[in-house]
């Protein structure tokens, strides 16, 4: 499928006559607006976002020769900032973007094949990530969040306070995120 989304890189979109404008904006949205309902949920801010990614993407994109990259970035793009507005929203519980994909269930039949592939390289992504941490911040996020245990129960076990546990928990996150950020994660 051919788009006109390649225009927004190689021309001055305002230069664009506006039936042009409209057809590079519509495939846009056609592009985007998906990857955003799914994760939000709600059809106004998912509007938007694909709003904000396509002024973004306007102004900011990368020099790429092909469209097939630029797409990829659009979409990760818009990936990240629907997780901005997840989490400066919370509109889902309190969690970090690596707590939901350690919880879930990347094999869901409801989910599309494009979203299972994306959990899955995530997933192995926060797994890679684990290994350059060091083991007792590994320990204390596998605990959490693989074998589900509460602050009080890793508190008993490393005889610690639960204190403790929640400080080393959240620091254990921070390094986890900064390891991510190599595979394009963002964290505003």
């Amino acid at each position: 499928m051919k788009t006109k989304i390649f225009l927004l890189t190689k021309t001055d979109f305002a230069s664009l006559d506006r039936s042009q404008q409209e057809e590079v904006y519509k495939d846009f949205y056609n592009l985007v607006y998906g990857v955003s309902i799914q994760m939000i949920n709600d059809h106004s801010t998912a509007e938007d976002i694909v709003q904000e990614a396509f002024i973004k993407t306007i102004y900011n994109s990368p020099n790429i020769e092909n469209e097939q990259q630029l797409i990829g970035w659009i979409r990760v793009v818009t990936k990240n900032l629907t997780l901005n507005i997840i989490r400066k929203n919370k509109k889902i519980r309190n969690q970090d973007d690596v707590e939901c994909v350690i919880n879930s269930d990347i094999n869901k039949r409801d989910k599309p094949i494009e979203m299972k592939v994306e959990a899955k390289m995530l997933e192995e992504n926060i797994a890679e990530s684990m290994l350059e941490i060091n083991s007792e911040y590994q320990n204390i996020i596998e605990a959490k969040w693989i074998d589900h245990k509460s602050n009080k129960e890793i508190a008993e076990e490393q005889n610690s306070t639960e204190g403790a546990i929640k400080q080393k928990l959240h620091r254990a996150r921070k390094v986890l995120k900064k390891k991510m950020m190599k595979w394009g994660f963002q964290d505003e």
